[in-house]
């Protein structure tokens, strides 16, 4: 039943049509019978140049080429460098055209042969307004999502390790280490640990539920030279080594 806002009648009542009634043609019951309604686009119609044919993609980015020749310009005439940084790496970045990178992984020790991954779940899928620390949130990943609070691993890895579901362990990489209970499954690749997201909140303003869960961020680098400069993206796959607690 949908209400009016101003009083305790339904807007039906009023002779007004509902946001679904005015946006589609079925009606409050059709919806209620078939639960939504689709609606599908030719295939030439899916796409965005199908509605702007002379649009201009730039693959030869001359803003990032301009800022480049500014910033070696500038640190010239200052008698400056980018601290922590190897200044052609810096400028490398501010190439026009796009390239691969090999990121930090490439200069880890063979040690560390695993790639820590990282996602997002329904319930803390944002980090604004502190939704670790809503305790309706919370409630429903501790009962509905077993994999929430725990580090992932693939059966087969984690068992040539000699680990079990429920095993204390360290995931460490070359910035640092975070600690959790280990839960096997088929669902995470064999070359990879899986970190749920957003958890681990120390803050002391946020509800003590926050701090539940395993932090991957300790996992990642801030250190100059190690970041993504143009953006300050970081490099959120590091490779890690796992053993046990």
């Amino acid at each position: 039943m949908i209400f009016d806002g101003l009083g305790d009648r339904p807007v039906t009542e009023l002779g007004h049509k509902t946001p679904l009634e005015a946006a589609n043609k079925p009606t409050l019951d059709w919806f209620a019978q078939n639960g939504f309604n689709t609606q599908t686009a030719p295939m030439g119609k899916a796409y965005n140049y199908a509605y702007h044919p002379e649009t201009r993609y730039n693959l030869y980015r001359i803003v990032l080429k301009r800022t480049e020749l500014a910033i070696r310009k500038n640190l010239a005439e200052a008698g400056v460098t980018m601290p922590g940084w190897d200044l052609e790496d810096f400028l490398s970045y501010y190439r026009p055209l796009t390239e691969y990178r090999k990121g930090n992984a490439a200069s880890a020790p063979p040690e560390y042969d695993l790639w820590a991954i990282v996602w997002r779940t329904p319930a803390f899928m944002f980090d604004i307004s502190g939704v670790q620390s809503n305790a309706l949130l919370y409630e429903v990943a501790k009962f509905w999502d077993p994999l929430q609070f725990q580090i992932l691993m693939n059966t087969k890895t984690a068992s040539a390790r000699g680990l079990r579901s429920g095993d204390l362990i360290w995931v460490e990489s070359p910035y640092g280490k975070t600690q959790g209970r280990v839960r096997l499954t088929e669902m995470i690749h064999p070359d990879a640990v899986g970190f749920p997201g957003g958890l681990k909140r120390l803050s002391r303003g946020l509800n003590p539920i926050a701090r539940e869960g395993v932090s991957f961020n300790r996992l990642v680098s801030i250190t100059e030279g190690t970041f993504e400069p143009i953006t300050g993206a970081l490099d959120t796959a590091p490779k890690v080594k796992v053993y046990k607690a």
